[in-house]
């Protein structure tokens, strides 16, 4: 289980201490835009913006995006993905690309 200092169900639309400011802010807008309906009854309840069950894919990343949002001023976080698609050892992640071909 992840300790935060907001509320989840709830968080705040000012980023807290350490946060980066424009991933909260993004995280914090998918996260009320995909939320359920105020008036959902019993049963499978659907997203208000994407209409897929809630909670849809969107809200889950928006759930994700708030802790990566933590993280990234953490010194000892994970390093986000910036586009690399492998490590640049192996030739898999190159394979059908044509760098590094030795014709």
């Amino acid at each position: 289980m992840i300790h935060v200092s907001f509320d989840p169900q709830d968080p705040p639309d000012d980023p807290p201490p350490g946060a980066d400011p424009s991933y909260w802010r993004v995280a914090v807008r998918l996260f009320r835009d995909h939320s359920p309906p105020s008036d959902a009854g019993p049963g499978p309840t659907p997203c208000r913006q994407c209409n897929q069950p809630w909670p849809c894919a969107a809200r889950r990343a928006a759930e994700r995006g708030l802790i990566g949002a933590l993280r990234v001023g953490r010194r000892n976080a994970r390093r986000p993905n910036r586009g690399r698609w492998g490590d640049g050892a192996g030739g898999a992640a190159r394979r059908g690309t044509g760098w590094d071909d030795p014709r």
